[in-house]
């Protein structure tokens, strides 16, 4: 589905341009709304692909926290994971224009999550 609508997205306007010279108003306009709707699709495409490619990235940084921090706690240090959760908690700050360091702020948690705890 993608490729068809790339190739459409690529061979309308090309025959569009071609049109002006040759074919009548009708034809003309029939491929411009043509190539303007193949170029709203491939911009749908791209915003669904790269929404798809966020909710894989954020599902696997949260996999691999929760995955440590049950780990840590079935070894008796619910103290610490409170302390790096509270932590990570106060270094995120989400925002619609970026993906707030999700990914670093987990690494560094996970590997806070490593460490032994401090008394």
């Amino acid at each position: 589905m993608q490729n068809l609508v790339v190739i459409l997205a690529l061979i309308f306007p090309l025959v569009w341009l071609l049109a002006e010279f040759k074919y009548g108003r009708s034809v003309r306009i029939v491929l411009g709304l043509g190539s303007l709707v193949s170029c709203l699709a491939i911009a749908y495409v791209v915003g669904g692909m790269t929404r798809l490619n966020y909710n894989a990235w954020y599902g696997a940084a949260t996999h691999d926290l929760l995955e440590r921090s049950v780990d840590e706690l079935r070894a008796g240090r619910s103290e610490h994971v409170a302390g790096v959760l509270a932590d990570l908690h106060a270094k995120f700050e989400p925002r619609y224009e970026t993906r707030a360091h999700y990914d670093e702020l987990v690494k560094e948690a996970i590997k806070n999550l490593a460490k032994p705890a401090i008394p």
